[in-house]
C-alpha cells in the first residue's frame, strides 16, 4: 500500500489557514498585520475613464466609485464583482461622501452641482451651480448629520442645512482654491486645505477663521481627521510631504517623507490611531505608522496618480482609484506569504540591519532526500550516497555469481 505521509508533509485545508488570519481589530495593536499590499481583485470599467472619487457603504458591503464621465459604478464589497452602472451627472464626478449614518451619499462635480442619494442610489435631491458653478472638490457630513460641508475652487468652503438642504454661511479666508475639508468627528470644528498652500480652521457657527497652518509649500490635496484619535489631523500635499497636526497645541507633531512625487490621497485605518496610508501622483501607495520616519510598507500600486483611496470599515481591504480607470482592492498577506516579497533595497536594508541589531540569523534551508524509483507500489527516500552504494554492492554480487569476477573486463576487453 501507499507510505503514510509524515506530519511534517501535511497540509492544513484553506479555512484552517484562513481561520490563522487575525481579525483587523484583533490585530489592531499589530501594524504590520494590517498593512494592504497584496491584490485582491482589479475592477476595470468597459468604457473607460478616470476614476476621481471613491467611498465604502458604512456597513461595507459596496464600494462606490466615480469617474471623469459623470458615472458612479458600484461594486460588491465582499466578491468585488461589478454590480451596477449610474449616469449620476452631467460632467466629472469630484467628491463623495457617505453620512455618518450610512443612510444618504452626497456627490458633486466640475460644474458645481451636489446631488443627494439614499443607500439604494435612488436620487433625491439635487442643486445646480454652488459655488458659482466650480468645482465642488470636498464634501462631508456633521457628526449629526444635520449639517455638512462643501469646498470649490472658488475659494471659499460652505455650510449647508441637510434637512433644508440650503446654504446656510460662507466660510472666505483662502486665497485660492480649496481643495479638500473634512469635519470633525466629535467637535464642531472644520479642516480645509488649499492651493494657497495653508490648513484651516474653521467653527462652522461662526464666519471666522479659528487658526491657520502654514507647514507646507504646495498645493495642500488632503485633510483628514483620525477617527480613533481626534486630535489628530495628517494633511497631504504636492510638495510631496506629509503632516501631522496636533490641534491640542496646533503644531507640527511630525513630518513623513517618502514620496518620490506629489502626495494627492491618505486615508486612516478605522482601528489603529497610528496607522495610515497614503497615494501618490506616480501611482505608489506607502503604509505609514505615527513615529516611524520610514515608511511601513510601499508598493506600485497603479500606473498613474491614485486620486483616492479608503479603508473599508472592517480594516481588512484598501481600495485605490486611479487616472489609470482602474479601481484596486488589496488585502493583507495571508500565512505563508513572503512578507518581504515587495520591499524595495532601502526597506530590505532596513529589514537587515534590525535583524543584526537583535542577533536575529535566519535557519538554513533543509534539502529534501532525493526519491529513489518506486519498488513494489511503494516510494522510498534515500540519500545519493546510499543509493550508489547500494548499486555498487548489487552489481559485484551479480558478476561473482555469473562465474566471470574480477576477470569479466579483461574477457570482453580490447583484447578481444
Amino acid at each position: 500500500g501507499k507510505r503514510p505521509r509524515e506530519p511534517a508533509e501535511m497540509m492544513p485545508p484553506a479555512r484552517w489557514a484562513l481561520g490563522l488570519m487575525p481579525t483587523p481589530r484583533g490585530a489592531a495593536d499589530v501594524p504590520r498585520r494590517l498593512v494592504c499590499a497584496t491584490v485582491a481583485h482589479q475592477s476595470l470599467n468597459k468604457v473607460r475613464f478616470p476614476v476621481n472619487a471613491l467611498a465604502w457603504a458604512r456597513d461595507g458591503r459596496r464600494a462606490v466609485t466615480a469617474n471623469q464621465n459623470g458615472e458612479f459604478t458600484l461594486w460588491n464589497g465582499v466578491a468585488f464583482n461589478f454590480e451596477g452602472l449610474i449616469a449620476a451627472h452631467n460632467s466629472a464626478v469630484r467628491s463623495l461622501a457617505w453620512s455618518r449614518s450610512g443612510a444618504t451619499l452626497l456627490s458633486g462635480d466640475t460644474k458645481g452641482a451636489i446631488k443627494y442619494w439614499e443607500s439604494t442610489m435612488t436620487p433625491v435631491k439635487e442643486i445646480l451651480s454652488t459655488h458659482g458653478g466650480n468645482a465642488v472638490r470636498g464634501l462631508q457630513f456633521a457628526p449629526s448629520d444635520a449639517k455638512f460641508c462643501s469646498c470649490a475652487d472658488d475659494g471659499t468652503v460652505r455650510i449647508w442645512d441637510w434637512e433644508l438642504f440650503k446654504e446656510e454661511r460662507i466660510l472666505a479666508g483662502h486665497g485660492w482654491d480649496v481643495k479638500t475639508c473634512d469635519w470633525h468627528p466629535k467637535y464642531q470644528l472644520l479642516a480645509s486645505g488649499s492651493k494657497d498652500n495653508q490648513v484651516k480652521m474653521w467653527d462652522p457657527r461662526k464666519r471666522s477663521c479659528a487658526a491657520t497652518l502654514y507647514g507646507h509649500k504646495h498645493t495642500v490635496m488632503k485633510v483628514l481627521w483620525n477617527p480613533v484619535d481626534p486630535n489628530w489631523l495628517p494633511t497631504a500635499s504636492r510638495d510631496h510631504t506629509l503632516k501631522l497636526y496636533d490641534i491640542r497645541v496646533l503644531r507640527n507633531a511630525e513630518t513623513f517623507k517618502g514620496h518620490d512625487r506629489e502626495v494627492t490621497a491618505c486615508a486612516w485605518h478605522p482601528f489603529n490611531a497610528r496607522l495610515f496610508a497614503s497615494g501618490g501622483y506616480d501611482g505608489r501607495v506607502s503604509h505609514w505608522l505615527v513615529g516611524r520616519d520610514e515608511p511601513l510598507h510601499t508598493h506600485m500600486a497603479h500606473e498613474q496618480a491614485v486620486w483616492d483611496l479608503a479603508f473599508h470599515p472592517v480594516g481588512h481591504v484598501l481600495a485605490t482609484a486611479s487616472n489609470d480607470h482602474r479601481v484596486r482592492f488589496w488585502c493583507r498577506a495571508r500565512p505563508g506569504d513572503d512578507a518581504e516579497a515587495d520591499f524595495d533595497d532601502t526597506q530590505k536594508a532596513l529589514v537587515r540591519a534590525r535583524a543584526e541589531e537583535i542577533g536575529y540569523e535566519p535557519p538554513e534551508p533543509v534539502e529534501a532526500p532525493e526519491e529513489a524509483p518506486r519498488v513494489n507500489g511503494a516510494t522510498t527516500y534515500v540519500s545519493y550516497g546510499a543509493a550508489r552504494e547500494s548499486y555498487d554492492k548489487r552489481s559485484e554480487s551479480r558478476a561473482s555469481s555469473s562465474g566471470f569476477g574480477g576477470h569479466a573486463s579483461s574477457s570482453y576487453g580490447p583484447g578481444r
